[in-house]
């Protein structure tokens, strides 16, 4: 009985003897032999993403894995291209303030340098600046001593007698066909806003006249009407310049007339105010032994000016 076993043996004994002896098997038409050859390698065209992993539970979450590694991985990019940018603004801003300070100092060496020649400069022009500031301040001392010691000398040369005293109370307008050189400025030639000149009774204050306290009319021609407090016998008028001997502003001949109560007119004084004497110059007046109410003094021409005359003051005496 041919058992399964036996036939096996039998069978690799004989593949054992064909191979050993190089016999060539009658059922081979071609009589060669095939010797077995190594199985090919199958080298497949695409490789798996994901790794062999023995447990289950490992492949089964394997998708959650790769999620946290994508986040881990966008995260350490974050931080890398952080800190790079952390590194690159602090490298630039180290640059940028080495390159302020390296300019600070360039321009500081150069304005140390502009400023203490500035410096001296100014020191120089200041010191001059004062220096002419009180050669100025001297030189109008010495003219303002000039000035009134010229002013005592002149008016002390003329003096009014010890019975005459000075008419106070008495008042100035400007008189018919007068001019005054600067009219009052008006808003919209209704409202008055200021006045080019000073008013006309500036010219009877006692203060010491300084250039340009004075009434200034047009030309070289007008009037001036001084009304007295009460009805007095005037017999002295004074009239005062500020420079007679330089100023061609100042009046040179006039015609001084007299008010009576009734309103009539007469003429008390022809005069004129020489430029070659004192500053303050004395008339008599002739009122022929009647009070007057009001006196006018009339300019008739000045010492050279066509534009303006100046009147300084004019003061009036009468007897105690």
């Amino acid at each position: 009985m041919v058992t399964r076993s036996s036939s096996r043996r039998s069978s690799e004994s004989l593949s054992s003897e064909i191979s050993e002896k190089n016999i060539i098997p009658p059922w081979c038409s071609s009589r060669r032999v095939y010797e077995r050859r190594k199985p090919r390698k199958v080298v497949t065209c695409m490789k798996s993403l994901y790794p062999l992993r023995e447990n289950i539970w490992e492949y089964l979450n394997s998708d959650k894995l790769g999620d946290l590694d994508i986040a881990e991985r966008k995260n350490k990019k974050r931080l890398k291209t952080q800190i790079k940018v952390k590194r690159f603004k602090s490298g630039n801003a180290k640059l940028l303030i080495f390159l302020l300070l390296a300019l600070g100092l360039m321009v500081g060496i150069d304005t140390t340098s502009v400023g203490e020649e500035c410096c001296h400069r100014m020191r120089h022009l200041a010191l001059a600046l004062r220096r002419a500031e009180q050669a100025l301040s001297e030189a109008l001392k010495i003219r303002k001593t000039v000035l009134i010691s010229q002013h005592l000398d002149t008016v002390s040369t003329q003096t009014i007698p010890s019975n005459k005293v000075y008419i106070e109370g008495a008042r100035a307008f400007r008189g018919s066909n007068t001019v005054e050189w600067g009219a009052q400025a008006a808003l919209w030639g209704v409202v008055p806003l200021y006045r080019a000149t000073p008013p006309p009774d500036i010219i009877l204050s006692l203060r010491r006249p300084i250039p340009s306290d004075c009434w200034s009319i047009r030309g070289s021609y007008g009037e001036v009407i001084i009304e007295l407090p009460r009805n007095l016998r005037v017999d002295i008028l004074s009239l005062e310049h500020i420079r007679p001997d330089t100023a061609h502003s100042a009046p040179k001949n006039f015609t001084v007339y007299g008010i009576l109560v009734n309103g009539t007119w007469i003429k008390v004084a022809d005069g004129m105010y020489q430029n070659n004497k004192a500053a303050k110059q004395y008339y008599h007046l002739d009122p022929r032994n009647s009070p007057l109410q009001q006196v006018v003094f009339r300019v008739l021409s000045n010492q050279g000016n066509p534009k303006y005359t100046c009147i300084y003051r004019i003061h009036l005496y009468c007897s105690i």
